[in-house]
């Protein structure tokens, strides 16, 4: 049963959108609409998923025909979970972003996001991609393959390039056009925000994997590892500011695995959507293309598919350019983009270890802390408990965590 709250003008407006068509008992005639809650898992961390359904006829003649709309919403309900939201500024952000910016940039270019027909207040409605062919194309472990990392870039390397050309045809940037779009909520400047005291917290459950991971636990080197590793991730808070020596675009900045949704044909990913546009910045690309070519993948993977898939990227960004008459060359050569790898490399990893330690929490944990009452308590008191249980009992949480955990430790402490 759903506590979405639509009005009659909002759903004929819906439809109206939908189809180009006025909804009237002159023209098409809308006959019964109705939301029930999404069976889509995992839900989303920071909203409520629900589809609607809505029947209409467009003739007397012609039978009924079902529309079917994706339905995001603040969790209104759920006082923590809103305190918290409205805190982080997530949901005020990605209603602007798609109501003011999203159909600027897509305009003229390929899709890479979904179309959203309504976005105001506490609620988006977008076209429903599960309708369309689109599904996840990770399991639990929130890896990608090659393939579905190409047509991943595909879609951001457009995103991009419209920004770009959004920014090149007005002569004005996109951070003083819209600047709460763009203004840093996942890790803000503030000392003192909840934001900083869940990056804290985070940090701290991480520490707590290190003393009980074997490569590190025994080692002679363990202190100094725990003392560098809250520096090292600290990073983050400068990593994530706009550049003054690189380009910047409108970055999406939450792209793991179950923010990029792909339909297949013969069984390979050829097209895919990004979703979520809650944590938006204004940043060099390389934040998001490193982004999604680490949170959903190993070590060994990125040692043999990395270099390629960087290029493949700078290649897609220019030829997306191109198709709107620019040079790539005029905004970032490239060997500007290879300098910006090796400064933001370290980026990938952070956010890995950021998102990962509680995104691949097994299922009956992660239902724990998504509950009501689990939410708030695993933020402030029980994220070291829950996430060393994860590690010991659950073989792809301790394996991806000890992972990334590693290259940290070894290549930016160690080394």
């Amino acid at each position: 049963m759903s506590s979405t709250k639509l009005s009659l003008t909002v759903v004929q407006d819906l439809c109206e959108r939908y189809s180009n068509q006025k909804i009237d008992y002159n023209g098409v005639e809308l006959l019964s609409y109705s939301l029930k809650k999404s069976n889509d898992a995992p839900a989303g961390y920071l909203g409520r998923h629900e589809v609607l359904s809505v029947i209409i006829q467009k003739k007397p003649s012609e039978a009924p025909q079902e529309l079917i709309f994706f339905i995001k919403t603040a969790p209104i309900d759920i006082a923590s979970r809103q305190k918290y939201i409205e805190e982080f500024g997530v949901f005020k952000k990605e209603v602007s972003v798609y109501a003011n910016l999203l159909p600027k940039l897509s305009k003229g270019q390929l899709d890479f996001s979904a179309r959203c027909y309504y976005a105001k207040d506490d609620i988006l409605v977008f076209e429903h991609l599960g309708e369309m062919g689109f599904r996840m194309g990770s399991d639990r472990s929130g890896l990608l393959d090659f393939d579905h990392l190409k047509c991943a870039l595909s879609s951001l390397a457009n995103m991009h390039a419209s920004s770009i050309v959004f920014e090149a045809k007005n002569q004005l940037k996109i951070c003083d056009m819209f600047p709460e779009i763009v203004k840093e909520n996942a890790y803000p400047a503030a000392a003192h925000s909840i934001r900083r005291e869940n990056f804290d917290n985070g940090v701290v459950a991480l520490c707590e994997i290190i003393k009980i991971m074997p490569e590190f636990k025994a080692s002679k080197h363990l202190d100094f590892i725990l003392k560098q590793f809250p520096r090292e991730m600290n990073k983050i808070f400068d990593f994530v500011k706009p550049s003054s020596k690189y380009l910047n675009v409108f970055s999406h900045g939450d792209l793991w695995a179950n923010n990029l949704l792909f339909k297949y044909e013969n069984n390979r990913p050829v097209q895919s959507r990004i979703v979520d546009f809650q944590l938006t910045r204004y940043a060099p690309p390389i934040l998001d293309v490193i982004t999604v070519l680490t949170i959903p993948t190993s070590r060994k993977f990125r040692s043999e598919h990395l270099d390629s898939l960087l290029a493949s990227y700078y290649s897609m960004l220019g030829y997306f350019l191109k198709q709107h008459g620019f040079q790539i060359n005029d905004f970032l050569t490239p060997q500007q983009f290879e300098e910006s790898i090796r400064e933001f490399k370290e980026h990938g990893l952070i956010e890995s270890c950021l998102f990962s330690h509680l995104t691949i929490l097994p299922t009956e944990l992660t239902e724990s802390v998504v509950s009501d009452e689990g939410f708030e308590d695993f933020f402030k008191n029980k994220r070291n408990e829950i996430c060393l249980k994860a590690f010991n009992t659950d073989e792809v949480y301790r394996s991806r965590l000890s992972d990334m955990i590693s290259d940290i430790v070894n290549n930016y402490i160690l080394n």
